[in-house]
């Protein structure tokens, strides 16, 4: 790819494309080398040549082969041939041309490598791919195979496949013209004098995007209303007019303040501005385009399927579909962020593609329709066909309408593809002409968002009227919405009072969200009133605390009332659940101090936002998503119980039983699992300590760097230590390990979990590092964090995850936990210790590259890692105290396929947020200060209410002597105390590092001693997956015996 390289005034500095034909290149390479280089490729050249040759004949020769299987490796050995013909030669011919200083040539011959190579390779794996579809479909078509896959077919493809890899390899080799075009957008040379033309610009802009907004946002409530119309269909209508509302809402504000901002010259605006605008407007677009496409392929399956179309074409597919687009869209766009170019390439590949779909489907349906006209007019066919049921003309017409939408998105985009492409060719990079041409085929690409709803309600009769409809309902609604706000919730105020018939705490909860609607027009909006009225009178002082106030009084209640509906939803779905408990669980008591706490959690994070706004956004940011995604688990949790609620009714009037819950297995299963959480608080705690030290410190010291690397340690050495926890207190654990090898498996655990400051992670990768003598010190550190990498790594979890593999006793959700755990804990050892030694290693012999790059990513694994043996450790908590409530009812709500859904979604949470400190620390920072207290929390307030329900049935069963114990006292002890010694030593593992980071926080300078006390934090957390596994073999006889078993045969007998 091109590098292009600007300075601070916009001129362009010397491009890879420029270098690579260079002298300064060929005088950087021994001539021999060169040469050998250029006799290698002849050779390659002439082999290729001859053996494709060779291949080719026999193809031709060859009859037995299906024609389009032979036309795909005819495909496939040209596409070789022509490597050795063109590929191999240019390269061939770069080389001495470099080698006899000849740039022209050079140039030329370098950019048809480029080309060639790009187009050959690409035909190639398309082609790899199409032969694998091609054997897959003879194996699932049978019969109906050489009816479908057809030579013409065939063909088709594989003239795309070839159109498809020509297009980019062009545009790979011309896109760093327009990435330079795109760096000088934001530059005094951009488009000088054109300053009129510009702020017209922003005025068609601003006009478009009200336009835009507002008429969508009509089209969207008219097709939420409308229900004739087949919803996969209507689904995709609503994806289009979702993308042109954000379009008028978002995309085209931001590109009037670009054009204002060069107007103004204030260039630090005009560069966020237009990099909103790439980051935003490609994604929106995007996904019009490829809805659209959507649709064109939607109008073809209702014409070729017939009865079949509502079977195949369901509203859960078109929803993946519709994701899907969303998903790639915004992911293309965010690469924007890393290279400008890199969502170029995806415009000048994915618009041509789109709209040959597009066309094709359209031309494929109206030689149908036309097929199928001649059928109807030739009287001498008389057996109706599915076409037949089709009613043709209100297919004609829907057909029309897309295909109306469709030419508008041609007649608006054509342009801009034609304008990008004249950048990529043309020599002058910020000609006048062309900037105008930009600025007039951004506003057609804009006016399609505007144009869009209009003919939606020209050409689809059901859109046409329910518009009008909500036309004349908005006039209304508005109106009275300001009115009835406060009147309408003090009303709710004053009859959830004195209704008596809710149940307490779920009134309690209807209260505090009627109390915040009031609040919301009672304070808030008063206080933003006060603040523009202060604004346009200059009342600065009173300007100041108005926005000071509405900022806090808005989050508050936003944040209260959203928490309040999440609170509601699992309230209704308890009083599903638990039924007759549901009162006894769910008490106004509780309710009163979960409702207290969201009111106090959000009024001290909005209090904080006042001082430092990104605390304010970063908590909303996380804390909205959660609450969304828990009121949808709970309504949809809610739903599905509900369908079967019928037969769990007759189930519930059957004479009661007896508690079938097996008493002592559950005691040790609760008693394990606390082990284990306590092992992981207590090597989890010291990094948390010391990451938190950081933050707040402004000036570190050796002894605080010595205490972090201990801390990452001890973090590490819980990995270790959790599969001796296992084999210690699970004895099906123990017994399944027995003849089993010890193999190596991949598994992970927390590494560097907290927050740090830029300036104290630099000191790790720099000189000063070196200057302080920390040379010993970190080898040293790298010494302990490699022998306590072998030892989590080899010595226990490859063992557990084997016995966990072959045990077949334990409850399958609760097994996949134990295994999740025992996976973090390897890949401790495998991945996260591995990338810390080779960061002090590094930072010792003065690689700083290498030491950043390996800190970063071990920091990312680090947080990732630890992340989900937290929230694991809390999951497993929580699995012991329902397999205790729900009694009979467990094995049905707890199933293996939500355990795997909640696995999945940690995975995902924690990488997602260890991967946000490319862009932003303050977010994994934030989400570590978050999930670590709620965690423990969740975990401390388990095994609380469970020793409290297993002491209230001890008591029950002394008063009942006459009664068999089915609890075995004894045996639920001693698991009790396994448990607890795991916890206790992660506890105690962890605790230094949160010390260390909030020494490190409160300190006002840098030094080596923050360093190294630091890494004494990390090793200690190193340390706790080592002596896991110890303490499993130590407290857990079964697993004692397993661990004997498995090494004697595997010094004995390792052939077994």
């Amino acid at each position: 790819m091109a590098e292009t390289n600007l300075t601070k005034d916009g001129a362009q500095t010397n491009a890879f494309e420029d270098f690579r034909c260079s002298p300064f290149l060929a005088g950087g390479l021994q001539p021999q080398s060169i040469h050998f280089s250029a006799t290698v490729y002849i050779i390659l050249s002439i082999t290729i040549f001859l053996g494709n040759s060779l291949i080719l004949i026999a193809l031709h020769k060859e009859s037995s082969l299906h024609p389009p299987s032979k036309l795909l490796y005819r495909c496939l050995a040209t596409t070789d041939l022509l490597v050795g013909i063109f590929s191999q030669s240019m390269m061939a011919t770069y080389c001495m041309s470099l080698a006899n200083d000849n740039c022209s040539l050079c140039r030329y011959a370098s950019d048809a490598t480029f080309i060639t190579s790009y187009t050959f390779c690409g035909v190639s794996l398309l082609t790899m791919t199409a032969i694998s579809v091609d054997r897959l479909l003879a194996l699932l078509l049978g019969l109906r195979y050489r009816q479908t896959v057809t030579l013409k077919r065939t063909y088709i493809m594989v003239a795309a496949f070839w159109v498809l890899s020509s297009l980019t390899g062009l545009c790979c080799i011309l896109n760093y013209r327009i990435a330079l075009w795109l760096e000088l957008s934001c530059t005094p040379s951009f488009g000088g004098g054109l300053h009129e033309i510009f702020t017209f610009f922003s005025a068609v802009h601003i006009l478009l995007s009200i336009t835009a907004f507002v008429t969508n946002s009509f089209i969207a409530v008219a097709l939420h209303k409308e229900s004739s119309l087949h919803r996969p269909s209507k689904l995709l209508y609503c994806s289009l007019a979702t993308t042109d509302l954000l379009v008028g809402l978002v995309a085209q504000p931001l590109y009037a303040t670009y054009w204002v901002s060069l107007v103004q010259e204030h260039w630090s605006l005009c560069r966020y501005a237009f990099d909103a605008v790439y980051i935003m407007g490609p994604a929106l677009f995007l996904v019009s385009l490829m809805t659209m496409t959507a649709i064109s392929v939607d109008r073809l399956l209702a014409l070729l399927l017939g009865l079949r179309y509502k079977q195949i074409v369901t509203l859960k597919r078109t929803y993946i579909i519709v994701a899907t687009i969303w998903i790639l869209a915004i992911v293309s766009s965010l690469w924007a962020i890393l290279d400008d170019r890199i969502i170029i390439l995806h415009r000048l590949i994915t618009i041509p593609l789109c709209l040959l779909i597009s066309l094709a489907s359209y031309t494929k349906i109206f030689r149908t329709l036309r097929y199928h006209q001649v059928q109807a007019e030739d009287p001498v066919q008389q057996q109706p066909s599915q076409l037949n049921v089709l009613n043709i003309a209100q297919y004609r017409k829907a057909v029309y309408s897309a295909l109306w939408v469709q030419l508008a998105l041609v007649v608006c985009f054509a342009p801009f593809f034609i304008v990008v492409t004249a950048i990529a060719h043309s020599n002058k990079t910020h000609s006048s002409h062309l900037v105008i041409l930009w600025g007039i085929a951004d506003v057609l690409v804009y006016f399609n968002s505007t144009l869009n709803p209009f003919l939606y309600c020209w050409r689809i009769s059901e859109v046409r009227q329910a518009m009008k409809q909500t036309i004349r309902q908005a006039l209304c609604f508005y109106i009275l919405l300001s009115i009835t706000a406060f009147a309408g919730n003090s009303l709710i105020l004053v009859a959830l009072y004195k209704e008596s018939s809710l149940h307490p705490p779920s009134k309690l909860l209807y209260r505090c969200l009627a109390t915040t609607d009031l609040l919301v027009g009672l304070v808030a909006q008063p206080l933003y009133a006060t603040y523009w009225m202060s604004v346009f009178q200059e009342h600065w002082s009173r300007c100041r605390y108005a926005r000071d106030a509405g900022y806090v009084t808005s989050y508050v209640l936003i944040l209260v009332s959203l928490m309040t509906m999440t609170a509601i939803s699992v309230d209704r779905l308890l009083a599903l659940l638990l039924g007759l408990r549901y009162k006894q669980i769910v008490t106004l008591k509780r309710t009163y101090i979960i409702v207290t706490t969201f009111w106090v959690f959000n009024i001290v994070a909005s209090l904080c936002g006042i001082f430092y706004p990104s605390i304010i956004y970063l908590y909303s940011s996380l804390v909205s998503p959660f609450c969304l995604v828990i009121s949808f688990a709970s309504y949809t949790k809610i739903f599905c119980t509900l369908r079967n609620h019928q037969a769990q009714v007759r189930d519930q009037q059957q004479s009661s039983q007896t508690n079938a819950l097996n008493m002592a297995r559950f005691r040790k299963a609760v008693d394990s699992a606390l082990w284990v959480q306590l092992a992981l608080v207590v090597c989890y705690a010291p990094m948390y300590t010391v990451e938190i030290v950081v933050t707040c410190t402004n000036k570190y010291s050796l002894l605080l760097v010595i205490v972090r690397k201990v801390a990452i340690i001890l973090l590490y050495y819980n990995s270790t230590l959790n599969p001796f926890l296992y084999c210690w207190k699970i004895s099906a654990v123990r017994q399944a390990n027995r003849g089993n090898e010890c193999r190596i498996m991949s598994t992970t655990n927390f590494t560097r979990g907290g927050t740090k400051t830029k300036t104290f992670e630099e000191l790790v990768c720099s000189p000063s590092l070196i200057m302080d003598g920390l040379q010993s010190a970190s080898v040293s550190f790298a010494a302990v964090n490699i022998f306590l990498a072998v030892t989590a790594f080899q010595v226990g979890n490859s063992l557990i995850l084997v016995a966990l593999h072959k045990e077949s006793s334990l409850h399958p959700p609760s097994k996949l936990l134990l295994r999740c755990l025992a996976t973090t804990d390897l890949l401790v050892g495998l991945v996260a210790q591995p990338l810390h030694v080779i960061t002090l290693m590094s930072a010792v012999h003065e690689h700083w590259s290498l030491c950043d790059h390996a800190r970063e990513a071990s920091y990312i694994t680090g947080v990732a890692l630890c992340g989900v043996s937290l929230l694991t450790m809390a999951v497993i908590s929580v699995d012991r105290l329902l397999a205790l409530l729900l009694g009979l009812r467990y094995k049905e709500i707890v199933t293996l396929k939500r355990i795997y859904i909640t696995i999945a979604s940690f995975w995902v949470l924690c990488l997602v947020a260890s991967l946000c400190i490319i862009f932003d620390q303050r977010i994994t920072n934030l989400f570590i200060l978050i999930s670590v207290p709620l965690s423990l929390l969740i975990s401390l307030a388990s095994y609380t209410k469970i020793f409290r329900t297993l002491r209230h049935h001890q008591a029950q069963v002394q008063q009942q002597p006459s009664q068999p114990n089915a609890l075995n006292m004894a045996r639920y002890r001693k698991a009790v105390h396994s448990a607890l010694w795991v916890q206790s030593v992660l506890v105690i593992c962890y605790t230094p590092c949160p010390f260390v980071v909030f020494v490190i926080t409160s300190s006002t300078t840098y030094s080596s001693t923050s360093v190294v006390a630091r890494e004494i934090a990390a090793i200690l957390i190193y340390f706790n997956s080592t002596l896991n596994p110890f303490l499993y073999c130590w407290k857990i006889s079964e697993v004692r015996r397993a661990m004997k078993q498995t090494i004697r045969q595997a010094l004995c007998c390792p052939w077994s």
